[in-house]
This record gives structure tokens, sequence and C-alpha cells, in this order.
């Protein structure tokens, strides 16, 4: 599994909102249901905001990759 490279000046910690776009979700409660219920990991960030790692948006997306066949 490849890390997703980190430019000096880019985010390593997405906010939920930040990480809609990447998981490919129309907003941020997509992105909560991939945390509640689909294993997206999160790092707390404070005392009740979270953040997610872009390394666990790459490792999430192959993990759940899978061949269709029509």
């Amino acid at each position: 599994m490849s890390a997703v490279s980190i430019d000096k000046d880019q985010k390593r910690l997405l906010t939920v909102e930040e990480a809609v776009k990447p998981l490919g979700q129309k907003n941020h409660w997509g992105v909560r249901h991939l945390i509640n219920f689909q294993g997206l990991k999160t790092v707390r960030y404070g005392k009740r905001a979270i953040r997610i790692d872009v390394n666990d948006i790459e490792e999430w997306i192959q993990k759940h990759k899978e061949v269709v066949t029509f």
C-alpha cells in the first residue's frame, strides 16, 4: 500500500468537511457515515473535534476496493 504524498503546503489532518471531496461524498454526513459505520479512522483533535489523516483515507480506499464485473 502506498501512502499519500504530502507536500509541505498540504495539510495531513483534514476536517470532516475537507474530507468530503477525497472520499467522493456529497456532504459531511456521508463522511460521518463512513466514520460511524464503515470503519474510517479518525484522530481526536481537542475535546470534541476530530480530524482525518490523509493516510487513513488512502488506507480505507484501498481496503474497500473490489473488482466489479457486469
